[in-house]
């Protein structure tokens, strides 16, 4: 039989696999930053926000800037308030919680009597006056450099409103709320002013149908080893392929094995294959728009290496890992 070394091959493999499938390869890389035009930046100052919330922002931006890295290495310099001369761009803002209420009428019911064991008996409503308390966070933030050109701006926006009968219920605390938003507009700074590392385990294709009986067997050995060597998994994937070009489970792994090896023109060039397919045409979407995240990172690193030899012309440049 044609194929009887590329059989034993896949027996040889499946007897070293466990009886476990992952159904998943991990895939690891380099993200974009949201803003394209804050790459440029390396020493950042972060300003003392201005309102009531805005100390507390500020602080904890800077917090967060100063621990980002990208492939082991500190993304920015992170320089004090009274050193913002020395530094590429400053951050600054504004943050401060406002509430307004809306009273209105309410009827509320309650217990006029109860018997000898505290059981309420007998009701009665009550006319009593509420309040529809409303709070909104909205931070105006952007980062300058020291020419005065704006690189990046915020102003996202949060609310939260709820109802109360002061005579009957405790005022709502509103505080761990706009705790949980400061946290949410921290993340919102990090992703928008610097790229990120991020790995991920994404679904492999199991559909079998226009495989022949040997190669569906051998097709089932690649997936399992997915939990156990996906080097080999993507092997066979791979070998597999070549012998059925066309089937659609086979053009989709090996897509993700290129993507998974950070070979992206080659994955790109697969994925595009795999939209020919109504069976694997979402999950190829969905792997060209990763690709088109990780270009694009690509590009932001590129750009930024470029404008760091410009501006450090004697220092060695690091490159991220990606």
């Amino acid at each position: 039989m044609k194929n009887c070394g590329l059989f034993a091959l896949g027996a040889a493999l499946l007897f070293s696999a466990t009886g476990a499938q992952a159904e998943t390869l991990r895939v690891a890389g380099v993200y974009p930053a949201a803003s394209d035009g804050a790459i440029e930046i390396e020493a950042i100052s972060v300003e003392r926000f201005a309102g009531s919330d805005g100390p507390r922002l500020s602080y904890l931006i800077e917090d967060r800037l100063r621990g980002v890295d990208i492939g082991g290495e500190p993304w920015f310099t992170v320089l004090a308030p009274q050193f913002a001369q020395d530094a590429d761009g400053v951050l600054d803002g504004y943050a401060e919680a406002r509430f307004s209420e809306y009273r209105f009428p309410a009827t509320r019911t309650i217990c006029r009597r109860r018997d000898a064991e505290n059981v309420c008996i007998e009701y009665r409503d009550v006319e009593t006056e509420c309040i529809r308390l409303s709070v909104s966070l909205e931070p105006q933030m952007r980062l300058v450099t020291l020419d005065g050109r704006m690189l990046w701006s915020s102003n996202i926006r949060r609310s939260s409103e709820t109802s109360f009968c002061p005579e009957f219920d405790q005022a709502p605390d509103f505080e761990p709320v706009i705790a949980g938003w400061v946290d949410e507009f921290v993340a919102h700074v990090r992703s928008s002013l610097a790229p990120r590392s991020s790995a991920s385990n994404v679904r492999i294709m199991e559909g079998r149908r226009g495989l022949d009986g040997e190669y569906r067997a051998l097709f089932r050995t690649a997936v399992a080893l997915t939990d156990t060597d996906e080097n080999a998994a993507c092997d066979l994937f791979e070998t597999l392929r070549a012998d059925n070009p066309d089937q659609p489970s086979l053009v989709f792994n090996a897509g993700l094995c290129a993507e998974r090896d950070g070979d992206l023109a080659a994955a790109q060039d697969i994925y595009r294959v795999a939209l020919s397919s109504s069976r694997s045409d979402d999950e190829a979407q969905d792997g060209l728009r990763r690709l088109s995240q990780r270009l694009r990172a690509e590009r932001q690193l590129d750009r930024r290496e470029r404008l760091l030899a410009l501006r450090y012309p004697s220092a060695p440049l690091i490159a991220a890992s990606r």
